[in-house]
């Protein structure tokens, strides 16, 4: 059986690891397909490749986009695998960079002009393009001793709601989301639901052509796994895992070789077991 890993994150959004740390430490945990799902960034398939050619791993594309709704606290991340065409997505997901990068500048300079030793420069440095996130303002003042741990009561005071520093931000519908993905050839997948208790939106979600659903994740208990696998019987939806692993900057990931599905072959995770 081959273990595949279908959630991680890099640098390119809001992990401490590079993808090169992330395919090694799979590589450790024996971990034969990896994916790389960074938060509303297009995959650089061309640099996947290469790695997956220079390290002898399975990587398939993928991409995380997100959905909150601040008036209820609804909030929701789909999951899109294997897609050939990535302009349909691309453009929900434009707006939600350019909205996440000028939020994070912004906290920046609400933070200077609180008298906390920070730079744009700095925090850019702590990432890769293509935009800025909370998490990496708090990396960088806790590696400078700053803060005394990256999600803490700082994080709660500043960055949280009635904060100097919050701020939101718009993100597109999940129908919308999975009707992109799925234009662009491509496979939707609700990502744990479990985590935050979404499961009311799986049947609108599979009219809008929703094809699997996440099972294996740290934040997906013995509960919601038995009512995933309900679902997924029900609605007919594939069923993947994942470690969900942003290295040190997330509470909920977990860490690479803990979490993952087992598949005779790369196909068997796209399709009805």
């Amino acid at each position: 059986m081959l273990k595949a890993d279908m959630h991680t994150h890099t640098l390119r959004s809001d992990s401490s690891n590079s993808a090169v740390d992330t395919i090694q430490s799979a590589l450790r945990n024996g971990i034969d397909i990896l994916s790389f799902v960074d938060h509303d960034t297009i995959p650089n398939i061309a640099r996947e490749m290469q790695l997956s050619k220079e390290y002898k791993i399975t990587i398939i594309s993928g991409i995380e986009c997100e959905w909150m709704d601040y008036e209820t606290g609804n909030a929701a991340h789909i999951l899109g695998y294997r897609i050939k065409d990535y302009s349909y997505i691309k453009k929900l997901c434009d707006s939600v960079i350019e909205q996440r990068n000028e939020n994070t500048i912004n906290q920046i300079k609400i933070l200077q002009k609180s008298g906390y030793d920070i730079s744009v420069e700095e925090v850019t440095q702590s990432t890769e393009e293509p935009c800025l996130y909370t998490q990496n303002i708090l990396y960088v003042l806790w590696k400078k001793g700053m803060i005394r741990e990256l999600f803490g009561e700082f994080n709660q005071k500043i960055f949280k709601k009635g904060g100097i520093a919050y701020k939101t931000i718009e993100y597109p519908k999940t129908e919308q989301i999975v009707e992109a993905i799925v234009k662009g050839g491509g496979f939707a997948v609700l990502a744990h639901p479990g985590q935050q208790n979404n499961f009311y939106l799986i049947e609108d979600l599979v009219k809008a052509g929703l094809s699997g659903v996440e099972l294996i994740h740290p934040s997906n208990n013995v509960k919601h796994r038995e009512l995933i696998k309900k679902y997924a019987d029900k609605y007919h939806l594939f069923m993947t895992g994942g470690s969900d692993c942003h290295g040190i900057l997330s509470k909920s990931g977990g860490n690479i070789g803990d979490y993952y599905i087992e598949v005779n072959q790369v196909e068997d995770l796209f399709t009805i077991s």
